[in-house]
């Protein structure tokens, strides 16, 4: 019987080792399985540690990514699209370059990145964690009727200031005064919106169709800086 303890010891050690190591190698390897590998390219991200790190990455970064969109949607349909044509891209630009296949992967993570939602976009509303948007914000983007195009961008959030969500100039009282739709949605928080504000007169209303862009903007001050959610016009279209 003392024998015997000895030898389950040295069995537990053994198992508990090749446990440790097993868990160590689905850790450290990529977010595919190593012995299905069939490419070269799959086969130089097996062999290379730092591929296998960044393949994780990459993969953890794209479920993130389908979270943040409605299930059955076009975006949704969209970004698979996009992934699938980013993958035959790699194989077919890289195959088995290393130093290729790592910019490849991080340019990927960081488009991603980009794509990360700082806000949430409800019945046609924008907001972030400061409460809704007021569409006034938006109307600061647009062209004036007598063509000044001067305004770039506009932060929502606070800096050490109020940002334009909590202005005293915009408000969600002064909504009824303009209508906003969203024509369409892009990758990396681009946004095809229609803006219209009323106006006195036979006109009615005034409308401009811009080309606006989510961004956290990095703000500089004594204090500390902080990034901070705003809307940048990139365009107009038609």
């Amino acid at each position: 019987m003392r024998g015997i303890i000895p030898v389950l010891l040295t069995f537990s050690f053994i198992f508990g080792s090749m446990n440790v190591a097993s868990s160590a190698a689905i850790n450290t390897g990529p977010s595919f399985d190593c012995n299905r590998a069939s490419t070269p390219t799959e086969y130089a991200i097996c062999s290379n540690e730092s591929l296998s790190r960044l393949d994780r990455t990459l993969a953890n970064s794209y479920k993130g990514a389908k979270r943040n969109l409605k299930k059955g949607s076009t975006n949704l349909k969209a970004l698979r699209d996009r992934q699938r044509q980013w993958n035959k891209k790699k194989s077919s630009t890289c195959g088995s370059n290393v130093q290729c296949l790592s910019r490849f992967y991080q340019e990927r993570i960081d488009n991603l990145a980009a794509s990360a939602r700082f806000y949430t976009v409800k019945n046609g509303r924008f907001f972030t964690d400061e409460g809704e948007v007021p569409l006034g914000c938006f109307a600061e983007l647009m062209t004036e009727l007598n063509g000044d195009d001067n305004t770039a961008a506009v932060y929502l959030n606070r800096t050490i200031y109020r940002g334009c969500i909590r202005s005293n100039k915009h408000d969600l009282s002064e909504n009824k005064n303009y209508k906003i739709s969203i024509e369409k949605e892009r990758e990396n928080n681009i946004f095809w919106i229609k803006i219209c504000e009323l106006v006195d007169g036979s006109m009615g209303q005034y409308c401009d169709k811009l080309i606006i862009q989510f961004v956290k903007r990095r703000y500089l001050n004594p204090e500390g800086n902080k990034d901070v959610v705003s809307i940048e016009k990139l365009g107009n279209w038609n």
